[in-house]
């Protein structure tokens, strides 16, 4: 370089002759170096002008001179003293480089490529004119032209660290994101004290998605300086990492650093509101809140013109219930920006708080079309639709919404909801099975939000409500069981648990969970009827006796419980018990016809298959009672014969009948009709077939295809 001290590409080459003689313009010229290197540039410009004056085609004092113009950035007075120096010696490259880099500087670019491309010619290889040809394609975004210039210095200069930092960021304007990492990493190796490379590699490494080498990378950045820039840079690693302590006490350090930083205040502020909402006590949250409204209101003075910033201050206004101030704040966000998110959403919560339901829909409805996959103002609307029992509108919002978020759990439980309560509403107009498919949706749902949270209470008890209204109590037991494992105080959940147990013949279980509910409530009369029943059901008749006499003891005055006392007491044939029990069962059963009339048909069957004698009936129950079963119009038919089996169908075809030619086929009627057939003709088949009673094959046969439809034709 003509001049070290200036940090040009060239040295200045001069001689240094006799100083004893004033007019002699190179000892004049050698004066004026040493106040250039000095920093005299004053006294060197007047004697450099001497110089000239003395030899005005003096090339070194040229030069000079358009240096000195460079240092004090006078272009255009530097412009001419260079291309005189050219027009005197026109192999001199250094001023033809000084004369491209006035022209880039000036963003005279055309210029500049000319004349480095001089420049070139007059220096093949000059590493000096490719880095400043290298720079002037990176400005004009040649990056392609660039990066082979740069590639070109670094084959003859492999150790060049300027070329090689450039480089890196040619690789990184290219997007080409791993040779920039590779490049700077090269540069690293070189100086690893720059603590701008270290910031690019871990911005480059964040950018991939490698939070791990980003932060070792920051890290080692704010150790060789600590500069605000990477510190919001590693905030908002820490805060897409999840680790909102970390993030904060970065985004607290280049506040520090840079106290006018507005990114560094917005964050904070955001950053505080988030931990408050899942702060761990109220005082907790309501000092995260007052930090958020600190730095919020810091950024707010940094940038009034931020409408992000007034919409936080709307949600902490909202989040303090200072309603009006919060409406405040957001009108002047959208003010800003007629397209800001969330504004809708919140004054649509403000509409809530003060019940008005009608301007709440409106708000919400204008956030969804502004931001449809805003899950939170999904979830509210959805829930004002339920409230409202707006079903289609909200399956419809719902399910638009899960195509956004499938695995959103609040918007799956409110959509398992809305079936749940359909299949309710079915269930009681027309039956069970017109309302199996709402119940099977609502299932699906529940059990989609439990996929993805089991602990969710409301799914469970969702699902659980569901499959208890589709009499689907063998596959709620997992259900069961974790409600039970969660709340074990639960009693309520105990027996439907054992109906789960007992319906997959799990009797051990049922019996087990049941005796632990007695333990804690030994009174509950209705769970030992359960219990009997359990034992009943699996075969420990005598088990069931000693459970059914308990129930009894505890509530006497039930003729159920009674009922199935003597069905048991006949299963052991022990007769004269079981006709004792039923006729007690029959008096108390005064305003139960099903009751009664199921105590009469197990007592026909027991004076049919008991063989007792006359006396022994009339010792039992009295003799209008016994006259009244004996005497009650109905043929004397052999059970398990032909005619037996067209009478006992006969009777109940005849009460459907008669109730449809009145106009009473409601569905409680039909729920009766269906409990008669199950009770009367489905046991009494269950019952000749066990005691191989039927008289042959064809007549088991048509007894069992006559059962079958009648109940196809309750079910129309």
């Amino acid at each position: 370089m003509r001049f070290n001290s200036f940090g040009l590409c060239v040295t200045l080459v001069f001689l240094l002759g006799f100083t004893g003689c004033l007019r002699n313009p190179d000892a004049t010229y050698a004066n004026a170096v040493r106040n250039m290197e000095e920093n005299r540039l004053d006294r060197a410009e007047t004697l450099l002008l001497n110089v000239l004056e003395i030899k005005e085609d003096h090339a070194n004092a040229l030069y000079a001179l358009g240096v000195l113009y460079m240092k004090q950035e006078r272009y255009k007075e530097a412009v001419p003293r260079f291309q005189r120096a050219l027009e005197v010696n026109p192999e001199d490259a250094e001023a033809q480089i000084n004369l491209g880099v006035i022209f880039a500087r000036t963003n005279q670019l055309k210029e500049a490529e000319d004349a480095y491309m001089k420049a070139i010619v007059k220096s093949p290889g000059n590493a000096t004119v490719l880095l400043n040809l290298a720079r002037l394609y990176a400005k004009q975004k040649k990056f392609r032209e660039s990066r082979l210039l740069y590639e070109k210095i670094l084959r003859s200069q492999p150790s060049l660290y300027t070329a090689n930092k450039e480089l890196a960021y040619i690789y990184k304007a290219e997007e080409r994101l791993s040779d920039a990492i590779d490049q700077f990493a090269r540069t690293l190796k070189l100086n690893r004290a720059d603590a701008e490379v270290l910031f690019e590699l871990g911005s480059l490494n964040f950018k991939k998605g490698n939070l791990t080498s980003a932060s070792r990378f920051f890290v080692a950045a704010v150790a060789v300086k600590e500069d605000p820039m990477t510190f919001l840079a590693m905030g908002d690693l820490y805060q897409r990492a999840g680790k909102f302590k970390e993030s904060i006490v970065s985004y607290q350090k280049a506040y520090d650093l840079k106290r006018d930083s507005y990114e560094a205040t917005f964050r904070l502020a955001t950053l505080f509101l988030a931990q408050a909402a899942t702060a761990a006590d109220e005082a907790q949250a309501k000092e995260d809140l007052l930090k958020a409204e600190r730095y919020c209101l810091i950024a707010l003075e940094l940038n009034r013109q931020s409408s992000e910033a007034h919409k936080y201050m709307g949600i902490l206004h909202y989040r303090f219930f200072r309603n009006e101030a919060a409406i405040e704040s957001f009108r002047k966000s959208r003010e800003l920006n007629a397209y800001v998110r969330e504004t809708n959403y919140f004054q649509g919560m403000i509409a809530l708080r003060r019940s008005d339901y009608g301007e709440a829909i409106q708000y919400f409805l204008k956030e969804l079309m502004e931001d449809p996959g805003h899950l939170n103002t999904a979830r509210e609307l959805a829930k004002l639709y339920i409230q409202f029992k707006e079903w289609d509108k909200g399956i419809k919002l719902i399910r638009n919404a899960l195509k956004l978020a499938p695995q959103d759990p609040d918007l799956l439980t409110n959509l398992g909801s809305i079936y749940l309560v359909l299949g309710d509403e079915e269930k009681e107009k027309s039956g069970l099975y017109s309302a199996l498919e709402s119940y099977d949706e609502a299932i699906a749902f529940f059990g989609s939000a439990l996929k993805v949270n089991m602990d969710r209470l409301d799914a469970l008890e969702g699902i659980l409500k569901a499959l208890d209204g589709a009499r689907r109590h063998a596959v709620a037991v997992p259900y069961l069981e974790k409600m039970i494992e969660m709340n074990p105080e639960r009693l309520e959940l105990y027996p439907r648990l054992a109906i789960g147990y007992s319906s997959n013949q799990d009797f051990a279980r049922a019996i087990d969970v049941l005796r632990r509910y007695l333990e804690k409530k030994s009174e509950d009369a209705d769970i030992w009827f359960q219990l009997g029943k359990v034992y009943a059901d699996k075969g420990d008749f005598l088990d069931g006796i000693e459970m059914f006499s308990k129930s009894i003891e505890l509530d006497p005055q039930d003729p159920r419980k009674k009922m199935y006392l003597g069905m048991l007491f006949a299963e052991v044939n022990r007769f004269e018990e079981a006709l004792k029990v039923l006729q007690q069962a029959m008096d108390q059963a005064v305003s139960d016809e099903v009751t009664r009339r199921r105590c009469e048909d197990l007592i026909r069957q027991i004076l049919e298959v008991s063989g007792l004698p006359p006396e022994k009936v009339r010792n039992t129950i009295s003799d209008a009672e016994a006259k009244k079963i004996r005497q009650s119009g109905r043929p004397r038919l052999v059970p398990g014969s032909k005619p037996y089996a067209q009478a006992m169908l006969q009777s109940v075809f005849n009460r459907i009948s008669k109730a449809k030619n009145e106009g009473r086929w409601t569905v409680e009627i039909r729920k009766q009709a269906l409990s008669l057939v199950r009770m009367r003709l489905v046991r009494n088949y269950r019952d000749l077939v066990q005691f191989k009673k039927f008289k042959d094959e064809t007549t088991r046969r048509y007894y069992f295809l006559g059962i079958k439809k009648l109940i196809e034709i309750i079910r129309e």
